[in-house]
């Protein structure tokens, strides 16, 4: 093996020999280290003055050993713990304790309960457990906890030893409420505003509640958690508002969130024309093309100017609006398209005068755009007939270059042919 290899060898070796001694530390700590090890916090019970807060009943705290132990003349007792207030609901995790206990003479078992009242009284101890290294608790959440050690033994000579206790618990704190939008001292041009909100807690909420400057106005039961909420509300009228969030879990923990200032400022719509007349009311039926069709006025053309075309429009869409399809600074086409764009359903009249008047406006522009159109077409067909010709014109010039280099050199046979130098001599003699 060289030394390169080998050095790689060693490196593993050491690599897999430190996560063992890893894993091996871990098992210590849980199983075999000391108690209190709980991840949370804890309360722990240990020495006499702080076991003495609790109640010995047939047991006493043996202050040469530092530990609780049966009277030498009884073989059952117990010893109940002082009751501990975790200051809000908690989540009871875990407990552990040190023991010494005989196995073969005697028994040493835990049993615990989580109360809401500060004196227990409105629960009873529940659980039977014996692994004083780590005993993971399942009983419900509250404010307040309390253990108590059953001892026995059948040997008065042998009693089991309690040295120490400790609980492992975690605070359920009230709802955190985070507020999304509108953003605090916003101002709204809608009437209609959206509230957007989180809410985190240990625990499922029961209800959040929107409050809107000072009161309740909404309520909505259906909430989850670190999931973005909302509140709707509609047809607010202009001013400046205060509005926050109100949520309560199932531990009837309730919190707010902070308050935030909104303004509300839209402009209402109008009922009637700046000119006083009541506007049309037209309906929109549509969820395609509408369909449009139209009469012509039955009039002379010198009578025109003061005749109307009118125009109905239907589709599949119901929708009602009250507005006047003809602004007197447009355009007959104009106010159709608008029209036609907007609203449908119903039937529409155009004066003669908006038709004239477009085309009086814009007929030199009308004319130009016309022209060019006309020129467009025509170069177009001119340079396409010029670009055929010279693409034809090249294709014959090709082909008969081709077959000139193909034909064979042709043999005339009526030329006269002339005598070599050695031809001559011969006739020569």
């Amino acid at each position: 093996m060289n030394y390169k290899k080998r050095k790689r060898v060693v490196h593993t070796s050491l690599v897999v020999a430190v996560n063992l001694i890893g894993l091996v530390f871990i098992a210590y700590l849980i199983f075999w280290g000391p108690t209190g090890l709980t991840g949370y916090a804890t309360f722990t019970t240990e020495g006499q003055s702080e076991f003495d807060l609790g109640a010995y009943n047939q047991t006493f705290y043996n202050d040469s050993g530092e530990l609780i132990q049966l009277n030498l003349t009884y073989n059952n007792g117990t010893y109940t713990s002082t009751i501990f207030d975790a200051g809000e609901i908690s989540s009871w995790r875990n407990i552990s304790w040190g023991e010494d206990v005989n196995v073969s003479l005697g028994n040493l078992t835990l049993q615990v309960r989580s109360c809401e009242s500060d004196n227990c009284n409105d629960s009873a101890f529940s659980g039977s457990y014996t692994n004083s290294s780590l005993e993971l608790l399942s009983i419900a959440n509250n404010k307040y906890f309390q253990y108590k050690f059953d001892f026995s033994t059948i040997d008065l000579n042998s009693s089991p030893y309690l040295y120490n206790v400790t609980i492992g618990y975690e605070n359920i704190s009230e709802p955190r409420i985070s507020l999304s939008s509108p953003n605090n001292n916003s101002t709204s041009t809608d009437e209609d505003v959206t509230f957007s909100y989180v809410v985190s807690s240990f625990g499922n909420i029961s209800n959040c509640s929107l409050i809107w400057s000072g009161s309740i106005d909404d309520t909505d039961s259906s909430i989850t958690r670190d999931i973005a909420q909302s509140f709707s509300k509609d047809s607010i009228s202009n001013g400046n508002y205060n509005w926050s969030i109100n949520c309560t879990d199932v531990y009837g923990q309730t919190n707010n969130s902070l308050t935030r200032s909104l303004t509300i400022n839209y402009t209402e719509d109008d009922d009637d024309d700046a000119d006083g007349d009541d506007e049309e009311t037209t309906t929109v039926t549509t969820t395609s093309t509408p369909t449009v069709s139209s009469s012509p006025p039955e009039s002379t053309e010198d009578e025109l100017d003061n005749e109307t075309i009118t125009v109905n429009a239907t589709s599949k869409f119901n929708k009602t609006n009250n507005s006047s399809l003809i602004e007197e600074d447009e355009g007959w086409i104009g106010n159709l398209l608008t029209g036609f764009s907007i609203f449908a359903g119903s039937v529409t009249q155009f004066s003669m005068e908006d038709i004239t008047g477009f085309f009086n406006r814009n007929w030199i522009v009308i004319s130009i755009v016309g022209s060019l159109l006309v020129i467009f077409i025509v170069l177009s067909i001119w340079f396409g007939l010029k670009r055929r010709k010279n693409k034809d014109s090249s294709k014959s010039e090709k082909k008969s270059a081709f077959w000139r280099k193909k034909s064979p050199k042709k043999i005339d046979k009526n030329k006269e042919k002339v005598p070599t130098k050695s031809e001559l001599k011969k006739v020569l003699g």
